[in-house]
């Protein structure tokens, strides 16, 4: 089991043993398992527009593109509605995102242009991506989720358990709606957008969050002394 699985268990006995059985909580110490920091995958720019060109459905394909060029999570792009397009500032209102709160993201001329032909085509009232099943409400996450395998092994991005035949061939990557996000802040950052101009198109808190970034986007500069 993970490490949260394991400390959400010993949490739960140690509520068990301190407040219905009345031990003191000082006498209960039981030890914590740390997560493993794992890098996420990202996907070169070339890998995005083979995934974005390989959804077998229009309203998937233009949920990848917004997440894509905006750094949208997952929650924050289907919940999308045609009033939260600000062409004046190039902007998208993010209405109650993670922690409650609202904020802006960065609304990109390729995307926006992107937004128009859909609109067009689809003329959708309210929300952008509405359900197909349900009315007055948007597509669930778990439908755009099932659709990102499908486009992957489309596009040839399989799961990362598939090995290499040399060294230096890239690895195939483990493609979900937030490699995007991920992809978004790794190439900010490769073309050199500042931590904290990042930090507010992402939504973040706090510079932490952001950080990991600096570490996908390589070593620009550094040169092994083995090379010299």
């Amino acid at each position: 089991m993970s490490p949260a699985t394991c400390n959400g268990y010993m949490d739960a006995i140690r509520c068990l043993f301190v407040f219905a059985l009345g031990h003191d909580p000082r006498a209960i110490a039981f030890p914590r398992f740390r997560r493993k920091k794992r890098l996420p995958n990202v996907l070169s720019k070339e890998e995005v527009e083979m995934l974005i060109a390989n959804f077998d459905n229009e309203m998937y394909r233009m949920i990848a593109i917004v997440m894509y060029s905006s750094g949208l999570r997952i929650s924050e792009a289907v919940k999308l509605r045609v009033s939260d397009i600000r062409r004046d500032k190039m902007l998208i209102f993010v209405e109650q995102g993670k922690g409650a709160k609202d904020r802006y993201a960065v609304l990109s001329q390729r995307c926006l242009r992107e937004l128009e032909f859909y609109w067009r085509r689809f003329r959708p009232n309210g929300y952008f991506f509405p359900s197909p099943k349900l009315s007055n409400t948007h597509i669930t996450t778990h439908a755009v989720q099932d659709a990102f395998p499908r486009a992957a092994k489309k596009a040839g991005l399989t799961h990362p358990n598939e090995s290499a035949d040399s060294p230096g061939t890239p690895r195939a990557q483990h493609v979900t709606p937030h490699t995007l996000r991920h992809c978004f802040a790794t190439h900010l950052v490769e073309a050199n957008t500042g931590l904290f101009q990042t930090m507010q198109a992402l939504g973040h808190a706090t510079l932490k969050s952001t950080q990991v970034y600096v570490h996908l986007a390589g070593l620009p500069g550094v040169k092994s002394p083995y090379d010299a």
